[in-house]
């Protein structure tokens, strides 16, 4: 029984890393230097990044998902 609940465990793990992954991916953008966004927001967006690479990096069974900046353009 517990060898059913570590490939469990494995496979949600995998499943918020992946869920990290994609969350980095498309917001690639925000830190480009012609993003447009306000040095306040790219900012933001660089901490809530960073919080999602916790995740990838401990992959937690139960992580908190940071909320996403919103989105503020110059």
């Amino acid at each position: 029984m517990s060898s059913s609940r570590n490939v469990i465990k494995n496979m949600i793990g995998i499943t918020n890393v992946a869920k990290a992954n994609e969350l980095l991916v498309t917001t690639d953008w925000t830190q480009l230097p012609d993003s447009n966004l306000t040095d306040d927001c790219v900012a933001d967006f660089k901490v809530y990044r960073e919080k999602l690479r916790v995740i990838r990096r401990t992959n937690p069974s139960n992580p908190t998902f940071p909320t996403e900046p919103t989105e503020e353009w110059k």
